[in-house]
């Protein structure tokens, strides 16, 4: 008889006597409310352990594992004891059958997996590697292997006849090998002459270094000249005389207006006659007074200045659609015009409630008259922004201005100047107003008259500012030495060249350089002269952009130089991938210090013939010459070893692991939010699922295609495994109160079971993510669950003391 077959039959004979039953029951197993007639009908029996943490039938569903404290019991069909396995000397946290159903593996927070016989229940093998607790272990579907893992960190695979360790999945895998090179020695000299390099470098850049090194030591005189010195002398002269700025028109009532503006009122509007701003204002108000114009001379002018109004007026338009609905439209919100345009391409009737509205309904099927109606719109809205302006009076006399012929004179006092500025035309003059107002402009022209237009004696006035700010005066610049080969040389350069000697003159930095620049070829031709130049040039090759930086700088206000040197001694350094899945499983298997010494020993040929075979890759990539003097060097006290390595390990405890139904991969679940997926034979890493909390339990269903895990987010995630590289989440299960313990399916894979750290048990439609039963099992946390081969069945235990089973089909209702 079966169990589920025998714990029903208990369960329909208590309930057919009405009362407890008077047999005594089997040894530890106490009948339920089920059995006494109570309100728990789905409950069948109880057995009453103390501390059951792992659950696991027998294959064939008559011999059921728990793992009790540090002790796995074994009950048969009848729930009856058969014998108690004792060797662990710490509780045992998982169970597992083999296949065929003749040994038991358990493991153990002793650090232990140890293999049972279940017949006899002596140990075969203790599996031992694990440095910390085991707390989950998996048979391979074919008997030969078990796998484990542990708070260590580490997935272990185990040869289930001898116990040998197989191999640890996750191990790390070299990647590449680096040697770093130099001692302090080597850094003060490499830096001496980065430091040496940078300043001749910077002298190099500059074209016209010699030039400027000639200058610095010779006595020369800047001197700025102007194309229009007349223009120059007038300029000053009316900067230091009061002027008066008089328009003549031939138009009283302008002359009117004119005569009432006070002298700044009236430079303003001279200024803004030459203004493109202004200018630009006024052309738009003449375009937008020619529409207006233009829309008036046309026939229907009323017409559309009526539709124009009636944005502004309180009326309503009433639109009558074919199909009999109406709408209501206000003109005054929204785009009125646009709106109209719409509704002249659909079946309407319009009604406005005036006079002409036939008349505007006619017209609304004419483009033309549309423009028309936005063309005034936009006109009247640009009159009305050029009106609220703040300068309108300024602007209405511009454009009276503009359409009149006017003279513009200055009137200084001076009969000589007078005279001169009266022979200026119209934009002449302008122009010289302009210039009036230009502070930056006036204030250089005073310093440079001062001193006769010698720009060199200007105190306190860079040549490149002063040059920038007689920009609205066409002018050159020029320096003279007295020396006449130097003096030709100058005056050969373009009037840019020039400005740049004279910037470089005042720049302290590159005359800092060019003091040190002979001290620089020293340091350099030193640093070539070394015994170890070879070395260090080899070196050199091995910098990356930027690992010697010099940097020079100087305060702002002062004449000081400041270098800064940086300097990354982690840079120098050569690193040798290693590109051969041969060559790299090899050296995964030493140690870094025995890799480092097969470096060191080998040759510069035999390594050059190796990289020439493509079993490593260099970087930086490096000519024969500098490689080999490299290398020669690799076992002297300049050059570090380090091996970098691959780690896809887990990064933390490891709770879970299963073996596929198919053998060919194993799932691990950990601490570090991941359920890693592994190739079972070659041990490599396939895909990584990530998770939002620390995984607690996996479980694959019957026919290997899906797996489930549970985290201590309280979601179950079920994915599919059809292909093992790229695992999809097909399902996210919800509705644990408390992190999930323990999952299991049905047999036939449709319903995954789960058991909450909160007691309850919870059954899952996974096709259709859809919780179909929950019971709370136990009055303390879940601690295990186990679902029986037949799938009738289910089984639960709890910190409560209790392993309780249920039926599945009651469960669900049935």
């Amino acid at each position: 008889m079966g169990l589920a077959a025998l714990l029903g039959t208990l369960a329909l004979s208590a309930c057919a006597n009405g009362n407890a039953p008077n047999r005594t029951a089997p040894n530890g197993v106490t009948p339920t409310a089920a059995a006494t007639g109570e309100e728990t009908p789905r409950e069948m029996l109880v057995l009453s352990l103390a501390d059951v943490r792992t659950a696991a039938y027998r294959p064939d569903g008559h011999v059921l594992a728990l793992g009790d404290g540090n002790a796995v019991r074994l009950y048969d069909a009848e729930l009856q004891p058969l014998r108690t396995l004792e060797g662990h000397n710490a509780p045992v946290r998982r169970v597992a059958w083999s296949a065929d159903g003749t040994r038991l593996a358990s493991a153990s927070l002793d650090g232990t997996v140890r293999i049972w016989d279940a017949e006899s229940g002596d140990v075969l093998n203790t599996l031992q590697g694990h440095t910390d607790w085991v707390m989950s272990v998996s048979w391979s579907p074919d008997d030969t292997a078990l796998v484990s893992a542990s708070t260590d960190g580490t997935v272990r695979v185990w040869d289930a006849q001898s116990g040998a360790q197989r191999t640890v999945l996750g191990t790390s895998r070299v990647q590449s090998v680096t040697v770093h090179f130099g001692d302090d020695d080597t850094f003060r000299a490499i830096e001496d002459a980065a430091y040496a390099q940078a300043v001749l470098d910077a002298l190099a850049a500059e074209p016209l270094a010699d030039l400027i090194a000639q200058l610095r030591n010779t006595a020369y005189t800047v001197t700025v000249t102007f194309e229009n010195p007349d223009a120059v002398q007038r300029l000053l002269q009316l900067h230091t005389h009061p002027y008066r700025i008089r328009i003549e028109v031939d138009d009283g009532e302008l002359v009117a207006q004119l005569d009432a503006l006070g002298a700044d009122e009236l430079l303003n509007l001279v200024l803004a006659l030459n203004d493109p701003d202004v200018q630009a204002i006024i052309e738009r108000w003449n375009e937008a007074e020619a529409t207006l114009a233009a829309i008036y001379a046309r026939d229907d002018a009323d017409l559309v200045r009526e539709v124009q109004r009636l944005r502004y007026e309180e009326v309503v338009l009433v639109v009558q659609y074919a199909d009999g609905e109406t709408e209501t439209v206000n003109p005054r919100e929204g785009d009125f015009v646009a709106t109209l345009a719409d509704l002249t391409d659909r079946d309407v009737a319009l009604s406005f409630g005036i006079p002409n509205q036939d008349a505007i309904t006619a017209k609304l099927q004419d483009p033309d008259f549309l423009q028309a109606v936005q063309q005034l719109q936009a006109a009247e809205e640009t009159l009305t922004a050029i009106a609220s302006r703040d300068d309108i009076q300024t602007l209405r006399l511009v454009r009276q201005l503009q359409a009149h012929d006017y003279t513009l004179t200055l009137e200084s006092g001076d009969g000589s100047l007078d005279a001169e500025l009266r022979a200026m035309s119209r934009d002449e003059v302008m122009q010289l107003l302009d210039r009036l107002q230009n502070e930056t402009l006036l204030n250089a022209l005073e310093k440079l008259a001062a001193v006769n237009f010698v720009a060199s004696d200007v105190a306190g006035v860079s040549v490149a500012e002063l040059d920038a700010a007689l920009s609205p005066l066409p002018h050159t610049i020029s320096i003279r030495t007295g020396d006449e080969t130097l003096d030709a040389e100058l005056a050969g350069l373009e009037q840019s060249d020039i400005l740049r000697v004279l910037k470089r003159l005042d720049d302290p930095i590159f005359l800092f350089q060019l003091d040190a620049a002979d001290q620089a070829r020293a340091t350099l031709e030193a640093f070539r002269a070394r015994d170890d130049a070879d070395f260090l040039r080899a070196l050199r090759a091995l910098e990356k952009p930027k690992t010697v930086e010099v940097i020079f700088s100087s305060p702002k206000g002062t004449r000081d130089v400041k270098v800064t040197q940086r300097l990354k001694r982690e840079d120098y350094a050569l690193t040798i991938t290693i590109a051969d899945e041969a060559t790299v499983e090899g050296l995964s298997a030493l140690s870094d210090d025995e890799i480092a010494a097969l470096f060191r020993e080998m040759s510069g040929e035999t390594f050059t013939a190796r990289a020439a075979e493509g079993l490593y890759a260099l970087a930086p990539a490096l000519d024969d010459a500098d490689l080999q003097v490299l290398l020669a060097h690799t076992d002297g006290p300049q050059a570090v070893w380090t091996v970098q390595r691959e780690n896809n390990a887990h990064e933390g405890s490891v709770v879970s692991v299963a073996w596929s139904p198919d053998g060919q991969t194993i799932a691990s679940a950990g601490a570090d939010a991941t359920v890693r997926i592994w190739d079972a034979a070659s041990g490599r890493l396939l895909a990584t699922l990530e998770h939002k909390d620390s995984l607690t339990a996996l479980a694959w269903s019957p026919d290997g295609a899906l797996l489930a895990a549970g985290d201590w987010a309280r979601m179950v995630t079920v994915w599919d495994m059809s292909t093992p590289t790229a695992p999809q989440a097909l399902a996210k299960l919800k509705g644990a109160e408390r992190r999930i313990v323990a999952l299991g399916w049905s047999a036939d894979g449709t319903l995954l079971a789960g058991l909450g750290r909160d007691g309850v048990l919870r059954l899952w439609d996974v096709a259709a993510g859809e919780e179909l039963a929950h019971v709370a099992t136990h009055s303390a946390e879940g601690r295990a669950l186990a679902w029986s081969p037949d799938g009738d069945t289910l089984l639960s235990a709890g910190a409560d003391g209790f392993v309780r089973l249920w039926s599945v089909t009651a469960l669900l209702g049935g």
